[in-house]
């Protein structure tokens, strides 16, 4: 028979064991409601990743001559020849750990580039405070990068996408390989003057600043003084290039490909703003 202070022992001891029960059982339902939670961005992610392989098949290493435009039927393909963009490091003169300027041949030509390609949406201003801290050396930065540090809207930024670039200071901007849009807001002539010497800088009939300046003046056009030569490069030859993929008007996600020796692309940088139809 047990004693009182047997059974008040045996007692206490069933009772902690209850209680260890209950919170490993709290624990677990804890664990299990987290999980529960994190469910919809589990499978959102996942759709995220088949979404950015199936897409990138389409645009990686396309075949000589293959002009696509379209990536399935509902979305647009825009190719952007990331060394035809603006470098923005360029506006920098000197070293930003000391003493540096801007550089006042480029103040105009990267303002009107920065206003005319987000209509209006974005100027220098909002981004010029911030610049100094992205310059790079080795590589090239995301302009979506500015995000945190700026008040511009992520759609405001890849818009932006479309025109600047943050590189290196000696990848100098290539006018050969600038879209028409670009070399409009650099030269400040119409779009459809940039497309003509567009068309003539890819052909090889311009292959430098003289014959550019040359060619500008045989037209009558009435392009923008005051730009340097050893501002710019000339050449079709492209290491890398970047596409941006936009639904009814709106770009959702990026990339930067960069050609390796063999002649392959490789993607060195993307990014999914948001998933189409989610």
């Amino acid at each position: 028979m047990l004693s009182k202070h047997s059974s008040g022992f045996a007692t206490a001891t069933i009772f902690l064991i209850l209680v260890t029960i209950t919170f490993a059982l709290a624990s677990q339902l804890k664990r299990e409601n987290a999980s529960f939670k994190n469910l919809p961005n589990i499978v959102g992610h996942r759709h995220q990743l088949e979404f950015k392989k199936e897409i990138k098949e389409q645009f990686l290493n396309p075949e000589e001559g293959h002009q696509q435009n379209k990536i399935g039927n509902d979305f647009n393909l825009i190719k952007l020849p990331s060394q035809g963009l603006f470098n923005l490091t360029q506006l920098i003169d000197g070293d930003v750990n000391q003493n540096f300027s801007y550089n006042n041949n480029l103040v105009i030509p990267v303002s009107k580039v920065i206003t005319g390609c987000t209509n209006g949406l974005a100027n220098l201003e909002d981004i010029k405070f911030i610049l100094p801290s992205f310059l790079t050396k080795l590589k090239s930065v995301p302009v979506l990068a500015f995000q945190p540090f700026s008040k511009l809207s992520n759609q405001v930024l890849l818009e932006l996408s479309r025109c600047i670039r943050i590189s290196p200071k000696l990848s100098r901007t290539n006018l050969t390989l600038s879209p028409p849009h670009v070399l409009s807001l650099i030269l400040n002539i119409d779009v459809s003057k940039a497309a003509y010497t567009s068309d003539n800088l890819k052909n090889g009939k311009i292959n430098d600043f003289n014959e550019l300046i040359s060619f500008l003046k045989q037209n009558n056009y009435d392009y923008r003084k005051g730009l340097k030569w050893y501002d710019f490069n000339f050449g079709r030859q492209q290491a890398s290039r970047s596409v941006a993929i936009e639904k009814d008007g709106n770009i959702f996600y990026m990339a930067d490909l960069f050609v390796l020796g063999t002649g392959k692309e490789v993607i060195t940088w993307n990014d999914l703003q948001w998933l189409p139809g989610s």
